[in-house]
Formats: C-alpha cells, structure tokens, sequence
C-alpha cells in the first residue's frame, strides 16, 4: 500500500469478495508485534532520559558535560557534583 487510495481500493475489492478466506492471526507474529512495539517504546524513554539528563548537566556545569556520556560516566559525574555541592554547603556555613 503506497497510499490512503490504494488502502481504499483494496478493501472495497476485498468487501465484494465473496469467496475471500479469512485470515487467521498468529499468536506468534503477534507476540513479536508486541515485542517490537516494547523496544520502540523503551527506545523512545531512553532518549527522553538522555536528553534530560545532558538538559540538566548544561544548567549544573559551566560548558555542559561532554555529549555522549556512558552510564557510568553519568554516575561518576553526578557524585562528583554531589560531593562538590556538599562541601561547597559546608564551606559557605563556616
């Protein structure tokens, strides 16, 4: 199907069918469907929580961190800025 019309076309030749054989779903194929929706899905998380993450790294550091950052990177430099934000609160109170 190329377009709404073709789509259309097919389904009107497919109604006046008197002989057309119904087709059986296959609990497979739609186990796989359902798979390939779940990874589209997590995919789409995944990147929400990148762009996050660097969103908020470019407010919390002067120049942003680097742009691809592995999940242990992330964490190194979040405890990093915890301990930085700890000590600077220690600091400013004495």
């Amino acid at each position: 199907m190329t377009d709404p019309v073709d789509a259309h076309s097919v389904a009107s030749a497919a109604l006046r069918s008197p002989n057309l054989r119904r087709v059986q779903a296959d609990p497979e194929l739609i186990a796989l469907d359902m798979l390939a929706d779940r990874h589209d899905e997590l995919g789409r998380a995944r990147t929400d929580t990148v762009n996050r993450l660097h969103r908020l790294l470019l407010e919390l550091l002067p120049g942003g961190a680097k742009k691809f950052l592995s999940a242990m990177e992330a964490r190194k430099l979040g405890l990093t800025m915890a301990r930085q934000a700890i000590e600077h609160r220690g600091s400013a109170g004495s």
